[in-house]
């Protein structure tokens, strides 16, 4: 079925002076109701970026301490937000001896490998640091060089290749973004305050054709393991341990703990693995928060942990995994403060696909939220529907929010009857009853603590899924559809009316019920629509 459309009174509400509208996206549905999750049952396959220990050499790497910073402390959250956002745990660091490839080739000592290659290594050290990234520029790495990360005792051993990171940098220049950050390639955690970085050159390939530099690190005050994450000073008290609910174990297994880096500086948000409708295909895609992963940039960076709780009810961290190598973006929108994408690393064995339910809770409906509170040992927390409503962004902070009704709302607020939601806890998902998957934190009442009314606000998954997420999530043969506006850039001033034709074209083999109509890239602006003519094809 064609549909055309005309849009009539559209008023753009930017503050700019001049705005260009592009092309609109309008999804046709087909209207399902949603997914139950699913357990991978799969061996292993992810396991392309750990490494047995470094074979035993007869030279040290070149070590490189900075002086200790002036202020060790970093903030829980960007100034200014008044949700529960990202926990910021690491903060920038310069590296000037290394800061670019002319520095970082003469301080490198490059020696001989028994294969006929070339090896080289550097330690870095910040001191009173939990954890490392090391942030490398770089210029071009051969596919086949092998970069490995450790820690002094080599507890924890990752390995990544020139292809390895060559795509993640590809990806973001692939997604349009450009810059220092967009060319910077993070390497994994390591907890301590030193990380020793190792370049192995196979045979063939010299050091004068690499071309790379450590201009920057990011120093983490919060480490991977810390007796203080199962203490109450890592999250509030009146949490509720999650392996004391084994009804809830599935969604547990779906949720992560996540770690990013963004110019330089390092957090902590909550993020959710959602399952495909036909239960068979097991691609890793993940959800999370707007304000947490808003760029392609910011999902390369990405490493998620798995299974991060305590053994037992209320014991102390039990076993984990890692998994590294970022995400690409597929979806953005700050609306809903939603980011969905796919994983690079596949998911380690045990994890689930999280069901779903594309539908908008109703009032005192009953739903529980799973995360990771300040970074802490993954919790629960159990309330009731209050209310709806939109929140204003400006970046990774909201400027305000206010209430609306539930047709006109981008989120809905939780009132939490037991256990609570603080910084870190952004991007994780809320259930119903029936185990599926409704929404994303957003924001909420931060720092309230145990004893007062708390609150989280998330926002909706049914307008995401609506707009765009169906695509990936749907049975295939579901309907898709090409859409384009006629003129396909057109400026106009702010508050000035523009009118545009568009054609949806629906290439999936069911018939189409219905349709929805948004501005690509978060522009807010309002509009109305009517189909003034249709006709099946």
């Amino acid at each position: 079925m064609n549909m055309q459309m005309f849009f009539d009174k559209l008023t753009v509400l930017l503050k700019s002076a001049l705005v260009t509208i592009l092309a609109v996206s309008m999804p046709v549905l087909a209207g399902p109701t949603g997914s139950g999750y699913a357990i991978k049952p799969v061996p292993d396959t992810a396991l392309s970026f750990h490494t047995p220990k470094i074979p035993a050499r007869d030279w040290q790497p070149e070590s490189i301490t900075l002086e200790p910073p002036l202020s060790p402390n970093v903030e829980t959250a960007p100034s200014g937000q008044s949700g529960p956002g990202p926990t910021q745990i690491g903060f920038k660091r310069l590296v000037p001896l290394l800061a670019d490839r002319s520095n970082f080739s003469n301080r490198a000592v490059w020696h001989p490998t028994n294969d006929g290659g070339f090896v080289a290594a550097f330690m870095i050290t910040s001191p009173s640091a939990k954890a490392l990234r090391l942030g490398l520029r770089i210029g071009f790495l051969p596919d086949d060089v092998l970069l490995h990360f450790y820690d002094l005792d080599q507890l924890t051993v990752f390995n990544a290749s020139g292809a390895d990171i060559t795509g993640i940098l590809q990806r973001n220049r692939a997604a349009g973004e450009i810059g220092y950050d967009a060319e910077t390639y993070w390497s994994p955690v390591i907890d301590g305050d030193t990380q020793i970085i190792e370049i192995q050159l196979a045979p063939g390939i010299f050091p004068e054709e690499v071309d790379i530099a450590l201009p920057e690190l990011s120093h983490l005050t919060q480490a991977t393991v810390d007796s203080n994450l199962y203490e109450s000073t890592a999250a509030s008290p009146c949490h509720k341990d999650i392996s004391c609910y084994s009804a809830w174990a599935p969604e547990s297994n779906a949720t992560a703990r996540m770690i990013f880096t963004k110019s330089g500086a390092s957090y902590l948000c909550s993020g959710t693995l959602l399952n495909y409708t036909n239960n068979t295909t097991y691609i890793p895609y993940f959800i999370t928060a707007n304000h947490c992963i808003p760029t392609q940039t910011v999902a390369s960076s990405l490493q998620t942990y798995w299974f991060y709780r305590s053994s037992s009810c209320n014991g102390p961290l039990g076993s984990y995994q890692t998994r590294l190598g970022g995400a690409e973006l597929l979806y953005a929108a700050e609306n809903t403060d939603t980011s969905f994408m796919r994983l690079t690393d596949d998911p380690p064995p045990g994890t689930v696909w999280a069901g779903w339910s594309p539908t908008l809770p109703i009032l005192k409906q009953k739903l529980t939220g799973i995360h990771h509170p300040q970074g802490d040992l993954q919790k629960i927390s159990d309330g009731d529907v209050i209310g709806y409503g939109k929140c204003i962004w400006n970046g990774s902070s909201v400027d305000y929010c206010y209430d609306t009704s539930s047709t006109d709302s981008t989120g809905f607020y939780v009132n939490w009857t037991s256990g609570l939601v603080e910084p870190g806890s952004s991007g994780s998902g809320i259930y119903n009853d029936n185990h599926q998957f409704l929404g994303t934190l957003a924001v909420g009442n931060i720092g309230a603590g145990c004893g007062v009314t708390n609150f989280g606000g998330y926002g909706r998954f049914d307008i995401p899924y609506a707009l765009a997420l169906h695509r990936w999530l749907d049975n295939p043969g579901s309907p898709l559809l090409n859409a384009a506006v006629l003129p396909y850039a057109r400026s106009v001033q702010v508050k000035d009316t523009a009118s545009a034709f568009g054609t949806v074209i629906n290439n999936g083999t069911a018939t189409a019920t219905g349709c929805s109509i948004s501005l690509p890239g978060g522009i807010p602006a309002t509009f109305t629509y009517q189909i003034t003519n249709a006709s099946k094809v």
